[in-house]
């Protein structure tokens, strides 16, 4: 028995939709006072971890934090992050 395109093409292409469709609850979103006691948080980490981090942070013209970074792909992914 032969599958016709029709059955192999709709399974990713609901994938796809569901996806590129699906939105990122609001719900998630936090406020900037999360934002940054987290931003705190992740900065005393990094000292606490990383030898040397304060001279490298003084030495940076600028620092960059991206918190709850959320990745999802199948073919295509999709990112989203807060920082």
């Amino acid at each position: 028995m032969e599958m016709g395109l029709s059955s192999k093409v709709i399974l990713p292409i609901t994938l796809l939709m569901i996806i590129v469709i699906l939105p990122l609850p609001a719900a998630f979103t936090a406020t900037a006072k999360e934002i940054n006691v987290s931003v705190g948080a992740s900065l005393n980490r990094f000292k606490k971890e990383v030898k040397c981090a304060n001279e490298f942070l003084k030495a940076a013209r600028g620092v960059l934090i991206i918190l709850n970074v959320i990745q999802a792909g199948l073919i295509i992914g999709r990112e989203h992050g807060e920082g």
